[in-house]
């Protein structure tokens, strides 16, 4: 008869980085909210006055990005448990989301990427945005959504197996 011996596995002890990890971890979560909730209230300005868009169109857009940027977090857990794993996911989707402030602010800085300014005296020959305009703005949009979604579900328990997975 053999008898096994249990506990003396040649497995490498796993070193957790616990706090010292815990920076990054934190930083990824407050700059994503800071970039899409800030961003967020600013974009009913934002669109109205550099976009030339109505009011009623402005918050209709807002209202979509900002319920397809909660429902993400549903697809992006499902994503992230079952096939890329936490740590491939929140790297896509920090990248993402990045990616998403960038284009959006490109919006703002280059003036090819939105309308012309309207007259304030002549409201009505306001151009609005062009199609080619338009698909960047929800470029960056939907990048900021698809980084939405991997980094909420996935950031805070990324940072308790830090400890101890």
């Amino acid at each position: 008869m053999e008898k096994e011996k249990i506990g003396n596995t040649c497995e490498p002890k796993v070193k957790y980085k616990g706090w010292k990890a815990m920076p990054l971890i934190v930083g990824n979560e407050s700059f994503e909210k800071l970039g899409t909730t800030g961003t967020l209230a600013n974009l009913l300005v934002y669109f109205t006055t550099v976009f030339n868009m109505k009011s009623i169109t402005a918050t209709t857009m807002i209202n979509i990005f900002s319920g397809t940027a909660n429902f993400a977090t549903l697809l992006g857990a499902f994503l992230c448990d079952t096939y890329f794993g936490r740590y491939n996911t929140l790297g896509f989707a920090s990248i993402a989301s990045f990616m998403g402030m960038l284009v959006l602010t490109l919006t703002a800085a280059i003036s090819k990427l939105h309308p012309p300014q309207c007259n304030s005296g002549q409201p009505v020959t306001c151009a609005g945005p062009t199609q080619w305009q338009m698909t960047f703005l929800m470029s960056s949009l939907g990048l900021l959504v698809v980084g939405a979604g991997g980094i909420r579900p996935c950031n805070l328990a990324f940072g308790a197996d830090q400890f101890n997975p």
